[in-house]
């Protein structure tokens, strides 16, 4: 068995769709539109690989790279994309044997080496459904474990509560029964008024903000169906918010932020009613992405979600190393 890639073109662009609709580890990230904003908005190039096995298309992966000719970086996806995980995805995956499975991994990564060996840097961030990463490590792939958090909607809402910390169902009883604070779902001017509050985050943290809310506004247009807004009020002034993504069965927490300085329960209060909400619509999961900053982690943790492993694997040059490795010493 080998493997063959080859470069999709936009009239590529429904084939390419149905194969992320119609397997499990296709997520929103892998949509042809999606890919390609983020492309635009980086002013990076997108790669978007056709996987072939006997001249069937087995799978897909996205790679972005840098437009200079040297050296060679690619990303799965790119940094400062606020996409969590993308990289490859597989037509039948879930439906083969175990052995089947190493076979193909086997195969996928011996090509991904021999296609992009002169490469300096390769750096994919995994989904969830792909955590087997033995053929990458044998292959002398650096493997970082990252960590999300998972509720299952598909227990009572009861039992959900009753999983969650004691500090935080004591404030979300407290919030529930304060007619001040209101919970409303929202279109485009909400998602603005978030974007806005997570680009003043940036700031008081001396940071820039990587994307600008013109790209915020076409994944929207691009997106409406799949992206709910959510705001929190008090006494008629959002003081907190979420975008979220629902994609298939899973709802993802995506961005978000608070006015910590007018309540600090406010997203305690909106978590729990956007998955009262969630319920609703027989949503079977409730996404929370990001467990491995230990601060954010402590806010996090508080649902008792079960914790989900993903890894970014990445495969360095020597030269690339040794430039690396130079350079943050340097920066000490």
């Amino acid at each position: 068995m080998s493997i063959e890639f080859l470069e999709a073109k936009k009239s590529d662009q429904e084939e390419w769709n149905r194969i992320v609709d119609n397997t499990t580890m296709g997520t929103i990230f892998h949509k042809w539109e999606w890919l390609n904003l983020i492309a635009e908005e980086l002013k990076i190039k997108l790669i978007p690989l056709f996987i072939i096995k006997d001249s069937h298309v087995i799978g897909i992966l996205p790679l972005f790279s840098s437009r200079r000719i040297y050296p060679k970086i690619y990303f799965s996806p790119p940094p400062n994309s606020f996409i969590p995980f993308l990289g490859p995805i597989f037509n039948e995956y879930d439906n083969i044997s175990n052995q089947e499975k190493e076979r193909l991994m086997e195969v996928f990564v011996s090509s991904l080496i021999k296609d992009f060996r002169n490469t300096a840097l390769i750096r994919i961030k995994l989904h969830s459904d792909l955590t087997d990463v033995r053929e990458f490590l044998w292959n002398k792939f650096d493997a970082i474990p990252i960590y999300d958090y998972c509720i299952n909607l598909n227990l009572d809402l009861p039992i959900i509560l009753e999983k969650f910390s004691k500090n935080l169902r004591y404030y979300q009883k407290k919030l529930s029964k304060d007619d001040a604070y209101q919970v409303k779902i929202g279109s485009l001017s909400e998602l603005n008024i978030i974007i806005n509050m997570v680009k003043d985050r940036y700031i008081q943290q001396t940071k820039n903000m990587p994307l600008t809310l013109n790209y915020f506004k076409k994944i929207y247009t691009s997106f409406q169906n799949e992206i709910k807004v959510f705001t929190v009020e008090y006494n008629g002034d959002i003081v907190g918010g979420l975008i979220t993504l629902v994609y298939k069965d899973i709802i993802y927490l995506w961005l978000g932020s608070t006015n910590k300085a007018k309540n600090k329960s406010t997203n305690d209060y909106l978590y729990y009613e956007v998955i009262r909400w969630s319920k609703t619509q027989n949503i079977k999961k409730f996404y929370i992405i990001g467990a491995n900053t230990k601060n954010i982690n402590q806010f996090k943790s508080k649902y008792n979600g079960d914790l989900v492993l993903r890894f970014i694997i990445e495969k360095k040059s020597f030269l690339f190393k040794s430039v690396y490795s130079a350079y943050k010493i340097f920066k000490k």
